[in-house]
């Protein structure tokens, strides 16, 4: 008795029928197959664009073969580059009358960005806790006692009074705690330094004056940098916090904003002092946002090629260069299943001749290098002329999903 089983018996007969199927038949399924292949694929290449994430470890300065030691000493500085970034060289495209300008930073960041990251002053503010070292003191009192004292100098060596009332105002040259007397010429006290770093900073200017505080502000921002003094309008801690102490680039992406962390990217890639383009990683994804972007730019290209063809409709490009990425992959798709195989083929043949009807009016152009899109219109009608055989030879279809 034989144990072949109908199933088992059945498989040789499918090879068998397929095997046995007429030339017409092989050549209709292989063009179906190659014009499915080759439509969808041109369709979702046009879905692909690279994605830039920022790569903290790389920001850092940290690679392979460090030092522990290495390792600590540039995660410390790191949070100071950033700010260093952050209020210089990523504010400085966008800055106003008085430090940022609000609109410019809404238009290129968004209104949510705008909301978590910017913050006004309407007054400077000196931040003393920004100043480098651990200790204001340390860092301000040879600022005082030497750079300062050196631009307000008499011939002496000590404080030309005159200069310091130009500088900062009355008030703060009568008031006799900020000064005292050495050898017959003055020079600023240790209160002075207590005060300035002592003094809250909203309060700092009731205490200095409005004069003087101005004065300071000025001082301070030469010679420290920006990101100690906060100004009118600009870049917040949290954006400073957020890019410092996130190691999840992913992270940093979402919490951001697409928008605000593309802007991110492109000055952290263009900022050679602190990090450079080394400093992003690249991969390649598929989705809505490349595609329009990636139309954008071909519409823009097609536009200024149709400008001197009256014969070109300027109203049709922008409809058909929007909807071709989606006839490709639809057309491609229900072509490889067999939905509609007649209807898809038609599409198909239909999109090549509006391409070879685009090429060769280029063709014709004065501008144009007659040599490409020759080639490229002998391509077109060899895949139009392989389209319209298929469809000649679409009723030997034996395999359809949705005839």
């Amino acid at each position: 008795m034989s144990n072949t089983s109908p199933d088992s018996a059945s498989t040789p007969n499918i090879f068998q029928s397929i095997l046995a199927w007429p030339g017409e038949v092989w050549a209709f399924m292989l063009l179906r197959i190659g014009l499915g292949v080759r439509f969808f694929t041109a369709g979702i290449e046009k879905f692909r664009g690279p994605q830039y994430r920022l790569n903290p470890e790389q920001m850092k300065g940290i690679s392979e073969g460090m030092t522990p030691e290495q390792i600590k000493a540039n995660t410390e500085v790191f949070p100071a580059k950033i700010e260093e970034f952050v209020h210089g060289e990523l504010a400085e495209k966008f800055e106003g009358d008085n430090g940022l300008d609000p609109e410019a930073v809404k238009d290129a960041f968004g209104q949510q960005f705008f909301d978590a990251y910017v913050e006004h002053y309407e007054s400077p503010v000196i931040d003393f806790e920004k100043l480098p070292g651990g200790d204001p003191k340390l860092v301000l009192d040879p600022f005082i006692q030497e750079t300062l004292t050196d631009r307000l100098a008499n011939d002496n060596g000590g404080l030309d009074m005159a200069k310091v009332e130009t500088t900062f105002g009355k008030s703060f040259a009568e008031t006799e705690k900020f000064f005292e007397v050495d050898g017959g010429e003055k020079y600023f006290t240790d209160e002075l330094l207590n005060v300035l770093v002592e003094t809250p900073k909203d309060k700092l200017g009731e205490v200095l004056g409005a004069d003087a505080l101005d004065a300071f502000v000025q001082y301070i921002g030469e010679e420290f940098g920006r990101q100690v003094i906060q100004s009118g309008t600009q870049f917040n801690s949290a954006l400073v916090d957020l890019l410092a102490n996130t190691s999840d680039s992913n992270q940093i992406a979402k919490t951001l904003g697409y928008d605000a962390h593309a802007l991110i990217v492109d000055s952290v890639k263009k900022s050679i002092a602190n990090f450079g383009p080394d400093s992003i990683d690249t991969s390649y994804v598929y989705n809505l946002r490349n595609y329009y972007s990636n139309q954008e730019k071909f519409l823009e290209v097609q536009e200024t090629w149709y400008a001197t063809f009256p014969i070109m409709p300027q109203w049709s490009l922008k409809p058909f260069v929007y909807g071709l990425g989606y006839v490709l992959v639809v057309a491609g798709l229900t072509t490889l299943l067999g939905i509609k195989t007649r209807l898809s083929l038609a599409v198909m043949a239909a999109t090549y001749l509006a391409l070879a009807f685009g090429a060769g009016i280029l063709a014709s152009g004065p501008s144009t290098d007659p040599i490409q899109f020759n080639i490229l219109l002998t391509m077109l009608f060899v895949h139009i002329f392989m389209t319209v055989y298929a469809l000649t030879l679409s009723k030997h279809d034996k395999f359809a999903l949705l005839k």
